[in-house]
């Protein structure tokens, strides 16, 4: 209600309501105005300026003031709470899967018994009600999800983590509202070194009876899965091979993301979950990937020997002895390890040792070069070999055939030589060439030859299939051509070879 309104209803005029209202007041700015009724008489000059008040109108002023007090304090007293209303889908509220019932169980057990049985059923076998009511809502849902190491345990297991945990009262004022609200679940402890292979079993164990028992996959398929992790996450390795199986950390973060992307055919590619678990079991290779063997660290170096302040030399650093698999120069000075600078042996014990390889930093006077160790050499000899027997790169595309037919040939007699040919071309035409050479020509030039030209009948052939190639190149569009220069030697034509001939000097 306005303020000109509450202030006529009780009695106060309308020439003074209308002031009020005329200098910017308001119901709501009126109700503040101050904070104790024995306040407000200070302030009725601003709020009805230039007028003297009669004692009859200030309590009707008090009465008007008052009655806003009250009204704002019931409202707020009035208005209902919201009512805790379930999660709508599509909101962001999570909280743990609902509990299912008694009855649910007994008939999930009579089933599952029915369905295999040979299996047994107890106590210590079944799986607690946390770990069937997650399996029982993500079937229902069908939005299934990796469930956690830490929540596979048998309803006995659950017991006991429940018996063992201290009944104190909390703290109310150092707890949150959450904390109040919502419990938390009994869990199992996952870490390297406090679980053991037979417990990673036992929980993977009882995670398949869980699965089986919400119909999420068939027993056989889960325990085939859990028969071939087991196996790979147990294998034996020799001391000497530097290799371990994989943690129990590991191991957990390999079953993660199996279960990953058999969901994913699952949800995404429309696979049943049994059809999911044998491909990722029997077919693929992600499993034994994921639980591949990982290199042994090195051990922990232990204290040094030596007498001394700290110990015998800690100011020199010097290398006395070859370490093997290292390319350390003897008698040379370590200056650092893995980028960490060093003063003392003591410095090089906090040096952290990983299953990468270690690089120092040696200062060393008697050489320049860095000496590499035998392993270097092996592994460099191995490069050399393999790019020394890489396959050629050779095109397989076919050569192109020119459609050009040449002859050369060449004839000697005593003093006397003659070289001849011809190349054709179907469209460019023929070329012929024809010359005549005698021995004196041939001293004139320098060029070494047997009186007896017969004697070097090759070298004119060659010099004949040469005049034709330079025919050839000019006879064609394209300079680009090849040919293999094949004389034809006699029993009687042993002159100089080929490559001898081609050594020395022809006329152009």
């Amino acid at each position: 209600m306005e303020l000109a309104e509450l202030l006529k209803s009780e009695g106060l005029s309308s020439e003074l309501a209308d002031l009020a209202v005329a200098s910017g007041w308001k119901s709501s700015t009126f109700k503040h105005a101050v904070s104790k009724l024995e306040e407000l008489d200070s302030v009725l000059g601003e709020i009805f300026p230039e007028k003297v008040l009669t004692a009859l109108q200030k309590a009707t002023i008090r009465s008007v003031w008052s009655t806003l007090q009250e009204s704002g304090a019931s409202g707020s007293a009035e208005s209902p709470t919201p009512a805790a209303t379930e999660p709508r889908e599509g909101s962001w509220v999570e909280s743990f899967a609902p509990k299912i019932s008694s009855s649910s169980i007994s008939e999930m057990k009579r089933k599952y018994l029915v369905n295999y049985p040979s299996e047994i059923l107890n106590y210590s076998t079944q799986p607690s009600t946390r770990l069937l009511s997650l399996a029982s809502h993500q079937q229902n849902k069908k939005d299934w999800r990796w469930i956690p190491w830490k929540f596979r345990m048998t309803e006995e297991r659950a017991s006991e983590i429940l018996m063992s945990r201290p009944n104190k009262q909390p703290r109310l004022e150092a707890i949150g509202l959450s904390g109040m609200l919502l419990d938390e679940p009994p869990a199992l402890e996952i870490q390297d070194h406090s679980m053991g292979v037979n417990a990673i079993q036992k929980l993977m164990n009882v995670h398949d009876v869980s699965l089986a028992m919400v119909g999420t996959a068939h027993l056989a398929r889960l325990k085939g899965y859990t028969t071939k992790f087991i196996s790979l996450l147990t294998q034996k390795f020799d001391a000497s091979s530097g290799l371990r199986p994989p943690s129990v950390l590991e191991a957990q973060q390999a079953d993660c993301r199996l279960w990953q992307g058999m969901i994913t055919l699952v949800t995404d590619k429309g696979w049943t979950m049994d059809d999911a678990l044998y491909e990722f079991t029997e077919v693929r290779g992600e499993m034994p990937s994921l639980l591949q063997a990982r290199a042994r660290p090195p051990p922990i170096p232990k204290g040094w020997d030596g007498k001394g302040k700290t110990n015998k030399g800690l100011g020199k650093m010097l290398v006395e002895s070859y370490a093997k698999g290292t390319a350390i120069p003897l008698h040379s000075t370590l200056l650092s390890v893995r980028h960490q600078k060093l003063q003392t042996l003591s410095d090089l014990a906090k040096v952290r040792i990983t299953e990468r390889r270690i690089w120092m930093r040696v200062s060393s006077q008697s050489s320049n070069k860095r000496r590499l160790s035998t392993e270097s050499v092996r592994i460099l000899g191995l490069y050399e070999s393999w790019l020394l027997h890489m396959s050629p790169m050779i095109s397989m595309r076919p050569a192109s055939v020119f459609p050009m037919e040449a002859q050369a040939d060449a004839s000697a007699q005593g003093q006397r030589a003659c070289i001849g040919g011809f190349v054709s071309h179907p469209s460019l035409g023929q070329r012929w060439f024809r010359e005549e050479f005698t021995y004196e020509e041939f001293r004139e030039l320098q060029i070494p030859v047997q009186q007896d030209m017969q004697l070097d009948i090759a070298c004119y052939e060659a010099l004949a299939q040469g005049v034709e190639l330079v025919a050839k190149k000019g006879h064609r569009a394209k300079p680009s051509l090849s040919r293999q220069l094949r004389p034809n030697v006699k029993g009687q034509a042993a002159g100089m070879s080929d490559q001898a001939y081609r050594d020395a000097h022809v006329p152009g």
